[in-house]
């Protein structure tokens, strides 16, 4: 699937290794169609977010609560959509079914 991200406008927080900076997963996400954006709004797909900011319910995490459909995912939902190059369902990586695991 060509652009599997084209209808996602995504966030980020967090740490996710030397790799994985900001800017390499800005520059992935709109290579694959989607809008990055460093903030929390009510047309903000997903919210990629690392366990410790997860645990720690960082700004970004409540803001993103407050708005239902927002999806709060970790890195490897990115990952693999990247890897299969088609948009992956989110709902084995929400933060709030991992974290009952």
């Amino acid at each position: 699937m060509k652009d599997p991200l084209k209808k996602d406008k995504i966030a980020i927080t967090g740490d996710f290794g030397s790799a994985r900076t900001p800017d390499a997963i800005k520059r992935w996400i709109e290579l694959n169609g989607g809008t990055y954006t460093t903030s929390i709004t009510s047309d903000t797909s997903h919210l990629i977010c690392s366990k410790a900011h997860w645990g720690k319910q960082v700004a970004a995490v409540k803001k993103a609560l407050c708005h239902n459909d927002i999806k709060i995912v970790s890195y490897d939902w990115l990952e693999d959509t990247l890897h299969s190059r088609s948009h992956k369902r989110e709902t084995a990586y929400l933060w709030k079914v991992l974290d009952r695991t």
